[in-house]
């Protein structure tokens, strides 16, 4: 079984669009619970904000991930490596295609205006 640094090197591999630090950790925290077994952390982030936003997507994208990653374990798609990942990614872009602007841009919001 991958671990959970090759699940997100294979994930948000080179040439995809970026992502947040928050979305990351999102996502790696759903990968750490499934494949432990264990409960999710407590959000990190103050809820409403841009940070919490964002890494509530990635725990939903981590979900995706795993669920993708398990059926190509399991022989139901192809390998992650391959053309399931590209499509996989093609999904989760369609899922959010704005996250990454809207966070960027709510950050800037609440640099301008304060907390």
């Amino acid at each position: 079984m991958q671990t959970v640094d090759e699940m997100m090197e294979q994930a948000f591999f080179e040439g995809r669009d970026a992502r947040s630090a928050e979305f990351k950790q999102g996502a790696r925290d759903v990968l750490i619970a499934r494949k432990e077994g264990s409960a999710l952390p407590p959000i990190p982030f103050q809820m409403g904000t841009a940070q919490a936003d964002a890494y509530l997507a990635g725990r939903e994208e981590g979900g995706i991930i795993w669920s993708t990653m398990a059926e190509a374990r399991m022989g139901i798609e192809r390998s992650p490596d391959d053309e399931a990942l590209t499509a996989f990614a093609a999904q989760a872009q369609r899922y959010r295609p704005l996250a990454v602007e809207v966070t960027q841009d709510l950050s800037a919001l609440q640099a301008l205006y304060g907390k």
